[in-house]
């Protein structure tokens, strides 16, 4: 399920064996620098410590698609897995073994979904203004690993186009209103290059 608390990150994945349906990932690519979203000329870029899921609850994660519905694959009978290497996580995910994982196979190889991404919540990051880069130290929880229609890494990006709009007063959606972003965030030009990252995303994602 899609929701205000949890965080979206896409990767890409590759059917790996056809005979018995399992698909394969990387699924966060650690220490590396992604341009989270890019607004006037300025880009914004997010890494994930290496050590980030280290004491991350991955207990019971599932493979679903577009982030709920019935799982195809899961942690708890290890149809799913996952593994921590040095430069990354990766998932492989056994489609063969459940009632809907053959559908979401049979998906996946007419092109239906051609992507993935997986959802999580943060436990502790940092943000250095300089370099204007979110690392995030800790993963509190693994919720799942899904196909999507629409992968959900621009989540972030289309938060920050609403919230450059109320800055400079052209909201374009009700549910976000000018006075839930402190004045502080705005310029009369726009976005603030002071802000302060991890407090914007908890204000607008609250």
């Amino acid at each position: 399920m899609i929701t205000n608390d949890r965080q979206y990150r896409a990767f890409e994945f590759d059917v790996v064996d056809e005979e018995n349906k399992i698909v394969e990932g990387r699924a966060v690519v650690f220490e590396q620098p992604t341009v989270l979203f890019e607004m006037d000329g300025i880009k914004y870029y997010e890494v994930i410590d290496r050590n980030a899921f280290n004491n991350a609850n991955m207990k019971d994660v599932v493979f679903v698609e577009n982030h709920e519905g019935t799982p195809g694959a899961r942690t708890r009978n290890n149809t799913l897995q996952l593994e921590i290497r040095d430069d990354g996580l990766y998932s492989r995910a056994d489609l063969s073994k459940s009632s809907k994982g053959p559908s979401i196979y049979s998906d996946i190889k007419n092109g239906i979904y051609d992507r993935m991404s997986f959802s999580f919540t943060v436990r502790k990051d940092s943000y250095d203004k300089a370099t204007r880069t979110r690392k995030i130290l800790e993963i509190d929880r693994l919720f799942d690993v899904s196909v999507a229609t629409l992968a959900h890494y621009f989540k972030h990006s289309t938060i920050f186009s609403k919230v450059l709009s109320i800055c400079i007063s052209k909201p374009t959606e009700k549910r976000i209103k000018p006075s839930d972003i402190p004045i502080s965030f705005c310029t009369s030009s726009g976005i603030s290059d002071e802000v302060d990252f991890p407090e914007l995303l908890n204000k607008v994602l609250k």
